[in-house]
């Protein structure tokens, strides 16, 4: 759906959860109910500029890749204002990087608010500059394989038992995220709830996969990070992994262990 404007002035604010609107005026005014917008952003496709004269919802990504031209594989997208709508995307085609641009996004319904939902191998996402506040989910999954998840300059929160949650297993099983490159870069990740079952800030079971942290911290977490498989690089001397001290026993003979260290290398099959 797209809707074409005027010369006019907006007083009560904006929603858009598809779509997009055409030819806002420069001197368009957006003023939203409460001083905030509820999450338009506006789009680069390539490195030929901004889409210019459109405000898309950012709510689907899927459909803003869906606009990229011909030979177009990667655009940005930057938020105008503070969002409630979770990050989905998995257009592999596009390269997606998502700029905040200092503003919040909040959500409570799904599995993490940003991901890479399974089935969307190869897809590459970035996110960065600004505030990720994930109310009783994670902050962040990969259910995909080989895919790219790039995380920059982001303040987040977790309410979910996992802060970035990846699945799958030592020997790359079938619905793993292997092959997964998962990186951290000046990001703090804290868990905010009292999960009688265990938290982990970042649980990786990838096989082949690369996660790198870089002057980031994860702290609260019942247990940092717990890496099982591929290679793991933690640097900078900003970063800061932080566990409980106390282990929760798991009888399932799958999943995370909760030994309750900052950083718990396993080395086990399957």
């Amino acid at each position: 759906m797209e809707v074409e404007t005027d010369d006019i002035t907006l007083t009560n604010g904006i929603r858009l959860t598809g779509g997009r609107i055409a030819d806002i005026p420069a001197n368009r005014e957006l003023v939203a109910a409460d001083g905030d917008y509820d999450g338009p952003c506006t789009v680069t496709f390539g490195t030929d500029g901004a889409a210019e004269g459109y405000i898309y919802a950012f709510g689907d990504l899927d459909a803003i890749a869906g606009q990229a031209g011909e030979g177009v594989t990667a655009a940005t997208v930057t938020l105008l204002g503070d969002a409630d709508t979770a990050m989905k995307y998995s257009t592999n085609e596009i390269a997606m990087t998502v700029d905040l641009a200092d503003h919040t996004v909040t959500a409570s319904s799904g599995n993490s608010l940003i991901s890479i939902p399974d089935g969307a191998d190869e897809t590459t996402l970035t996110v960065k500059n600004g505030t990720i506040n994930a109310q009783s989910i994670s902050a962040a999954s990969v259910l995909a394989e080989n895919c790219t998840l790039t995380l920059e300059d982001l303040a987040m929160t977790s309410g979910g038992d996992f802060g970035i949650a990846t699945n799958g297993s030592a020997t790359g099983s079938t619905g793993s995220s292997a092959g997964l490159k998962l990186t951290l870069t000046n990001c703090s990740l804290q868990n905010t709830t009292d999960s009688e079952s265990g938290t982990v800030g970042i649980y990786f079971p990838v096989h082949d996969g690369t996660l790198t942290i870089d002057n980031s911290q994860i702290t609260q977490f019942d247990m940092g990070v717990q890496a099982i498989s591929g290679s793991t690089t933690i640097t900078g001397n900003q970063t800061v992994i932080t566990g409980s001290g106390r282990a929760t026993e798991n009888d399932s003979g799958d999943g995370p262990r909760f030994d309750g260290a900052a950083l718990s290398v396993l080395d086990r099959e399957g």
